[in-house]
Protein backbone atom coordinates (compact mmCIF):
# COMPACT_ATOMS: atom_id res chain seq x y z
CA UNK A 1 0.00 0.00 0.00
CA UNK A 2 -1.04 2.88 -0.54
CA UNK A 3 -2.95 1.29 -3.75
CA UNK A 4 -1.90 3.74 -6.37
CA UNK A 5 2.25 3.76 -5.83
CA UNK A 6 3.22 1.10 -3.69
CA UNK A 7 5.73 1.77 -0.86
CA UNK A 8 5.23 -1.12 1.80
CA UNK A 9 5.52 -4.52 0.73
CA UNK A 10 4.76 -7.26 2.64
CA UNK A 11 8.53 -8.93 3.61
CA UNK A 12 9.45 -9.26 7.12
CA UNK A 13 12.48 -11.41 6.48
CA UNK A 14 13.87 -10.96 3.80
CA UNK A 15 18.16 -11.87 4.56
CA UNK A 16 19.01 -7.90 4.72
CA UNK A 17 16.24 -7.63 7.20
CA UNK A 18 17.40 -10.41 9.18
CA UNK A 19 20.91 -9.47 9.09
CA UNK A 20 19.70 -5.78 10.09
CA UNK A 21 18.29 -7.20 12.78
CA UNK A 22 21.04 -8.85 13.77
CA UNK A 23 23.84 -6.45 13.74
CA UNK A 24 25.73 -6.17 16.51
CA UNK A 25 25.13 -2.55 16.96
CA UNK A 26 21.34 -3.06 16.69
CA UNK A 27 21.46 -5.59 20.14
CA UNK A 28 23.94 -3.54 21.90
CA UNK A 29 20.87 -0.40 21.44
CA UNK A 30 18.40 -2.89 22.48
CA UNK A 31 20.31 -3.94 25.71
CA UNK A 32 20.47 -0.45 26.49
CA UNK A 33 17.06 0.54 25.98
CA UNK A 34 16.05 -2.50 28.16
CA UNK A 35 18.23 -1.57 31.26
CA UNK A 36 15.21 1.16 31.94
CA UNK A 37 12.65 -1.99 32.57
CA UNK A 38 12.65 -3.08 36.16
CA UNK A 39 9.71 -5.13 37.89
CA UNK A 40 8.24 -4.55 41.72
CA UNK A 41 8.09 -8.05 41.46
CA UNK A 42 10.63 -10.23 42.08
CA UNK A 43 9.07 -13.01 40.83
CA UNK A 44 7.62 -11.73 37.75
CA UNK A 45 8.23 -13.87 34.45
CA UNK A 46 9.40 -11.53 32.67
CA UNK A 47 13.28 -10.98 31.00
CA UNK A 48 14.90 -7.10 30.24
CA UNK A 49 18.11 -9.56 29.46
CA UNK A 50 17.32 -11.11 26.39
CA UNK A 51 16.35 -8.66 22.96
CA UNK A 52 13.43 -10.28 20.88
CA UNK A 53 13.26 -8.59 17.63
CA UNK A 54 9.96 -6.91 16.23
CA UNK A 55 9.42 -7.55 12.88
CA UNK A 56 8.46 -4.96 10.71
CA UNK A 57 8.01 -4.68 7.07
CA UNK A 58 9.97 -3.42 4.56
CA UNK A 59 9.15 0.17 3.36
CA UNK A 60 10.94 2.23 0.25
CA UNK A 61 9.69 5.26 0.54
CA UNK A 62 10.23 7.74 -2.41
CA UNK A 63 12.49 11.28 -2.12
CA UNK A 64 10.06 14.10 -1.18
CA UNK A 65 6.87 12.16 -1.04
CA UNK A 66 4.56 14.36 1.18
CA UNK A 67 1.51 12.21 -0.29
CA UNK A 68 2.13 8.98 2.31
CA UNK A 69 4.41 10.42 4.69
CA UNK A 70 3.90 8.16 7.79
CA UNK A 71 6.47 9.86 10.15
CA UNK A 72 8.74 7.89 12.86
CA UNK A 73 6.32 6.52 15.33
CA UNK A 74 6.27 3.79 18.04
CA UNK A 75 3.37 1.20 17.56
CA UNK A 76 1.48 1.86 20.48
CA UNK A 77 -1.11 -0.60 20.97
CA UNK A 78 -5.25 -0.18 20.72
CA UNK A 79 -8.20 0.41 22.57
CA UNK A 80 -7.13 -2.49 24.67
CA UNK A 81 -4.92 0.34 26.51
CA UNK A 82 -7.69 1.42 27.68
CA UNK A 83 -10.20 -1.19 28.33
CA UNK A 84 -11.18 -2.62 32.07
CA UNK A 85 -10.77 -6.30 30.50
CA UNK A 86 -7.33 -5.26 28.41
CA UNK A 87 -4.74 -3.41 30.13
CA UNK A 88 -6.98 -2.57 33.17
CA UNK A 89 -6.24 -6.38 34.40
CA UNK A 90 -2.52 -5.33 35.34
CA UNK A 91 -3.65 -1.91 36.23
CA UNK A 92 -1.31 -0.42 34.11
CA UNK A 93 -2.82 3.20 34.35
CA UNK A 94 -4.37 3.36 37.75
CA UNK A 95 -2.18 6.03 38.86
CA UNK A 96 -3.19 7.98 35.95
CA UNK A 97 -6.77 7.28 36.14
CA UNK A 98 -6.63 8.38 40.02
CA UNK A 99 -4.92 11.76 38.97
CA UNK A 100 -1.76 10.83 40.40
CA UNK A 101 -0.08 10.92 37.29
CA UNK A 102 3.67 11.93 39.21
CA UNK A 103 3.28 8.82 40.29
CA UNK A 104 3.10 6.57 37.37
CA UNK A 105 5.97 4.12 36.28
CA UNK A 106 6.10 3.46 32.55
CA UNK A 107 9.11 1.20 33.09
CA UNK A 108 7.39 -1.06 35.58
CA UNK A 109 7.04 -4.03 33.80
CA UNK A 110 5.23 -6.69 36.16
CA UNK A 111 1.90 -4.64 35.57
CA UNK A 112 1.66 -5.19 31.87
CA UNK A 113 1.91 -9.62 32.25
CA UNK A 114 -1.80 -9.83 33.26
CA UNK A 115 -2.96 -7.60 30.73
CA UNK A 116 -5.12 -8.79 27.42
CA UNK A 117 -3.12 -6.72 24.72
CA UNK A 118 -5.51 -8.14 21.95
CA UNK A 119 -8.92 -8.43 22.78
CA UNK A 120 -10.56 -8.25 19.42
CA UNK A 121 -7.93 -9.86 17.13
CA UNK A 122 -7.96 -6.79 14.91
CA UNK A 123 -5.39 -7.41 11.88
CA UNK A 124 -2.41 -5.30 12.63
CA UNK A 125 -3.11 -4.72 16.46
CA UNK A 126 -0.39 -4.28 18.33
Amino acid sequence: FPQDNPQVYELYWSPSQIRARAHPNLIKTQRFLMEFWHSKDPNALISSSHPTIYCDRLRMRLPGDAKFALGPHVDGGSVERWEEEGYGKGRVYEFIFQGNWEQYDPWESSCRLPVVSDMYQGVGAC
